[in-house]
């Protein structure tokens, strides 16, 4: 019994991933795994190394069109599940190219960090210089906003950012 469930599970996680990838070679977006996840709604990720800019423009506006259309869950599990303003009523996504600068334990310093603190800024700051792309979707503001690099509320703009879009956020 416990070979059958193990077998089944298995094949489902195999499906996502076929599935997904196949999402990916058909859009010209970057494979990635899940590296980090904090709090539930906050999400660090991996990209393949030599992933071009233009696979992270397209990656940042995939996710976009995921939420818009309802199939964010290819992707991430629930970050509000059941939430009386859906499934994803906020999510925070950082994109890396480096696995170990995108574990939980950074993720995790980095969402905790004071900005009362030198060295908690300039770790943060270190830690957003790391950032390839980022994405977030808050339901609450009406706020959504997508980059290359990263421009955040307690760090300044990183060397590789540019702002894709932007709605309800003042930068």
């Amino acid at each position: 019994m416990k070979f059958k469930i193990a077998v089944m599970f298995l094949s489902i996680i195999m499906l996502f991933t076929i599935s997904t990838l196949g999402i990916c070679i058909e859009k010209d977006i970057p494979s990635f795994e899940i590296v980090g996840i904090y709090k539930k709604s906050t999400f660090s990720i991996v990209v393949p190394k030599g992933t071009s800019n233009q696979q992270l423009i397209n990656l940042i506006y995939e996710f976009k069109k995921a939420r818009e259309d309802h199939y964010l869950n290819k992707y991430f599990p629930p970050t509000t599940p059941g939430g009386s303003k859906g499934d994803y009523a906020a999510i925070f996504i950082y994109v890396f190219s480096d696995k170990p600068k995108a574990t939980n334990t950074l993720l995790e310093k980095y969402m905790e960090g004071s900005t009362f603190s030198e060295s908690d800024k300039v770790f943060g700051q270190k830690y957003a210089e790391n950032v390839s792309a980022y994405y977030f979707y808050h339901f609450l503001n009406n706020q959504e906003f997508g980059c290359l690099g990263l421009r955040d509320i307690d760090v300044k703009s990183t060397k590789k950012y540019k702002k894709l879009f932007a709605r309800n956020v003042p930068y």
